[in-house]
């Protein structure tokens, strides 16, 4: 039996050789089970044949499996949402800002120093931004005193050179939409401005009048005011004027004194001219009463007068009636009777005709055998004569 001839054996530097061959760029594969010592590696076309030993043998350590991570804590949970979620809330709440109801703002980003043209007329609140705030500006009406009782009494002079010290009081309010541009213009400072220009304009108006004047006239001159400084404001500080009202007047002492005693000579004097015009109509009054009361009396008496004539009138037409009724009458009889008209007969019937008329009531009495027409009453000497018609 022929048996290969033995080879020579060669010892190989110390190294580490994997089996695996891969492309350079790509990840290591992971082995697929225990790696076994390398017996033997072909070298040269000779086909000689190597030996290695496990000595010099380094095998490949696959990386371990990567290992399940632990639970998390809930206390980690919330310590890390409250570390990330309080400085968001915070900024978020930061980020808002309130507009009263009396107010009107401008967006103001202090990161930049920058305004934003945009004026925040709206109340409530309004989101910004947290490096965002409002410069705020009152929109409601504003009033300005210069009193006694604040130290800010105006001193200026009147037309004649006199000083005059006002305290006066006017109402304004801004233009609000014009909010940007009085800001722009004017910063912070709008209040010092307006107060300033409000008293140069005072004075200036002040100087065009009279110390009289100041007391004659004291609400022609708080309007005359009240039209120039709406004017100066309107033009140069976005502000109109409401009001304004003249409160105190205080003139040098011996001046104002004789001002007061003209002025009260004044109001006499116009009294005594309106109590004279006040008389002038109570007598035109009285005049105009007695014209009536004359024109009355004057109907009342021509209709009493033409009553009695109409009165008298109808009075004699009855008499005339009457009598005419009783000559016809009695000359009727005075025919029947046979009576002559110029006869004592007639004459006689007539009066007995009357007595009998008087018997009739009871108030005649007769004697027989004397004569009727006279009779002695009494019977002493020196009595009187009476007249037989009446007893």
């Amino acid at each position: 039996q022929d048996s290969a001839p033995s080879l020579p054996r060669v010892s190989a530097p110390p190294a580490t050789i994997r089996a695996e061959s891969f492309t350079e760029g790509q990840p290591e594969p992971a082995p697929t089970g225990p790696r076994a010592p390398l017996a033997s590696l072909e070298q040269g076309s000779t086909g000689a044949r190597r030996e290695l030993s496990d000595s010099h043998y380094t095998p490949y350590a696959a990386p371990a499996p990567p290992s399940t991570m632990a639970s998390t804590s809930p206390l980690c949970i919330a310590l890390t949402a409250l570390l990330v979620g309080l400085p968001s809330i915070i900024m978020i709440a930061l980020s808002f800002h309130r507009l009263q109801t009396t107010e009107v703002g401008l967006d103001y980003n202090t990161f930049r120093e920058r305004v934003n043209t945009q004026v925040y007329m709206t109340p409530g609140l309004h989101f910004l931004g947290l490096p965002h705030r409002f410069i705020r500006f009152e929109k409601v009406v504003q009033t300005v005193q210069y009193t006694d009782d604040e130290g800010d009494i105006l001193h200026t002079r009147t037309a004649d050179g006199l000083p005059v010290t006002l305290g006066l009081s006017f109402q304004f309010r801004f233009d609000t939409a014009r909010a940007y541009d009085l800001y722009m213009t004017f910063g912070k400072n709008h209040l010092q401005v307006l107060d300033n220009k409000a008293r140069a304009t005072v004075a200036n108006v002040a100087c065009n009048y009279s110390a009289y004047k100041f007391f004659s006239d004291k609400q022609g001159i708080a309007a005359h005011m009240q039209r120039v400084l709406d004017q100066e404001l309107s033009e140069n500080l976005y502000a109109s004027i409401d009001a304004l009202q003249i409160e105190t007047i205080e003139l040098p002492f011996l001046f104002q004194n004789a001002i007061l005693d003209s002025i009260k000579m004044k109001q006499q004097i116009q009294a005594t001219l309106k109590y004279k015009e006040n008389m002038q109509v109570t007598f035109e009054q009285e005049i105009m009463v007695a014209v009536q009361s004359k024109q009355q009396t004057i109907v009342l008496a021509h209709g009493e007068a033409a009553r009695i004539m109409e009165l008298a009138s109808a009075n004699a037409n009855v008499t005339t009636a009457t009598v005419d009724a009783q000559i016809n009458a009695y000359s009727m009889v005075a025919e029947a009777l046979g009576f002559s008209a110029s006869s004592q007969e007639l004459l006689d019937y007539i009066w007995w005709e009357s007595q009998q008329e008087l018997g009739g009531k009871g108030k005649s009495s007769y004697m027989v055998g004397v004569n009727q027409a006279v009779y002695v009453a009494g019977g002493s000497p020196g009595a009187p004569v009476k007249s037989p018609l009446y007893s």
